[in-house]
């Protein structure tokens, strides 16, 4: 363990801490070192280029499978309501006890077919849910065409199954439009959430219907199979009423189709990509990586938490690998015990390598006027940097670009010996009884109790972790491993 209270020393002793055997050892001349820089450089990247490559192709294919696997289902259980319709007969399947059988079966159907096409796309899937949103308008556009001709043939008819069709109208014409609202939203995040609201509403008027109808049979003196459809759509109306449902969806299916952790690891970091390609991305961050002095960063910046775009003028532009340290922190840690935790890292850097560190870190860094694609490139420009500087306080854990950042650095296949912890309490390490209180904020996390300034980015990240993890479980899991591998964390 480090002074200052980093849980981990990187890079090579001062001259001062050798021996007498070691100073005999003579130094590796400055080309050499150099030259085994470069290559290990290359090396690194390729590694990553790899891993990033892999998770992209692993989650495509549970993208691919997942919608796959939805609308087949959806389909089949569509087809066997007809079927079973044009098999036993109209006559049939609309009267008795058969016909409260098929009614059952048409609430399933109903029920579970726009829950099982709503779940088909994961929630930052953008190309998918359009697909899912113009198959849904497809099939309600069919289904208010045909119970306009019902209305019609059935004009004379002045029984329940005319006023079955003219209650089932203004359902599909109102589900429509809404889908269409859906389709029509500028993001994923927005698409899902109208995409959702219009199945509660679609559910919801549904079974206001059945209800209705199975009131009129009874005032006719016809058994009132509609009821029937009652429970189905229950069931539907609760799993689309409730974002936890479907997050155990996804994460039951992801946890059966990612059986190995190295591709679940690969998945979480490729999620962070958006789905855009790794040469795109490369490119993209080469031009806009960046890095500023250490003793350019000045404490009244660090403990004020608005940003300041003025400051991105005072980075400069470097190329990937000549950074010395990526800085996560968390914005709502003591601003003086943070700045006390990063100047002892500064010390700790000057004493072994002579020269003042270059860091990235956001509040700098960050181009506040592209940030969306500064964000996407995180993974590279967290690979970019030689080793992550951990300010590990109080409120570390409780900020979820915070655990971000930390799983991406580890999930990358980045040695976890790269990470330098620095503890943010008075004294750092030699305080145990700080040390003590931030192990427990370790052994107790939770990524449901972590927070964002930013309440957007709190459900792109949510969409994102669950993409790329399945649901909050697995990534809790990932998240106790890296903090193991630190020292700060014992659950198991």
């Amino acid at each position: 363990q480090g002074p200052s209270g980093s849980a981990r020393w990187c890079g090579s002793r001062p001259a001062e801490a050798r021996g007498p055997m070691e100073e005999a050892i003579p130094e590796i001349p400055t080309f050499i070192k150099h030259e085994a820089d470069d290559a290990y450089k290359i090396g690194r990247f390729e590694s990553i280029r790899r891993t990033l490559d892999s998770g992209q192709q692993a989650l495509d294919r549970f993208r691919s499978r997942l919608f796959t696997s939805m609308v087949v289902n959806a389909l089949v259980l569509g087809a066997a309501s007809i079927g079973i319709l044009h098999g036993v007969g109209v006559a049939f399947a609309y009267h008795g006890w058969p016909g409260c059988a098929f009614s059952f079966l048409t609430g399933v159907y109903e029920g579970s077919g726009i829950t099982l096409l709503g779940l088909a796309p994961l929630p930052d899937d953008l190309g998918r849910t359009r697909s899912i949103l113009v198959i849904l308008l497809l099939v309600l556009g069919a289904s208010s065409a045909s119970v306009m001709w019902l209305i019609v043939q059935l004009a004379s008819d002045g029984g329940v199954d005319e006023f079955r069709s003219v209650c089932a109208l203004p359902l599909f014409v109102t589900s429509f439009c809404l889908f269409g609202i859906a389709l029509a939203q500028p993001s994923v995040v927005r698409m899902q959430k109208w995409m959702w609201s219009a199945a509660r509403v679609h559910l919801l008027m549904r079974l206001l219907v059945s209800v209705m109808i199975g009131t009129a049979s009874c005032a006719f003196g016809r058994m009132p199979k509609e009821f029937f459809r009652v429970p189905p759509l229950m069931v539907g109306l609760y799993i689309a009423w409730s974002p936890s449902m479907h997050r155990r969806a996804h994460g039951c299916l992801r946890r059966q189709y990612d059986t190995r952790k190295k591709r679940t690891a690969a998945t979480g970091v490729a999620a962070l990509l958006g789905g855009h390609s790794m040469p795109e991305i490369l490119s993209q961050a080469r031009a806009r990586f960046r890095h500023i002095d250490l003793s350019q960063v000045d404490e009244a910046d660090i403990a004020d938490n608005r940003p300041n775009p003025d400051l991105f003028s005072k980075t400069n532009a470097t190329a990937l690998g000549s950074c010395d340290a990526f800085i996560s922190h968390s914005w709502h840690d003591d601003p003086k015990l943070k700045w006390k935790a990063l100047q002892a890292w500064r010390a700790k850097f000057i004493a072994q390598h002579g020269r003042e560190p270059t860091v990235w870190i956001d509040k700098y860094c960050l181009d506040q006027t592209n940030i969306d694609i500064d964000l996407r490139c995180l993974p590279i420009f967290m690979s970019g940097c030689s080793q992550l500087v951990v300010l590990f306080g109080p409120t570390y854990l409780s900020r979820l670009w915070c655990v971000v950042e930390l799983l991406t650095f580890v999930q990358m296949d980045l040695d976890i010996g790269l990470i330098d912890l620095d503890l943010v309490c008075p004294n750092g390490s030699r305080n145990k009884e700080g040390r003590a209180a931030l192990a427990r904020t370790a052994d107790t996390f939770c990524v449901s109790k972590c927070e964002c300034f930013n309440v957007g980015d709190k459900q792109k990240l949510l969409n994102v972790i669950y993409a790329g993890f399945g649901d909050m479980r697995n990534f809790n899991r990932e998240v106790l491993r890296a903090l193991r591998g630190t020292g700060m964390c014992t659950t198991v």
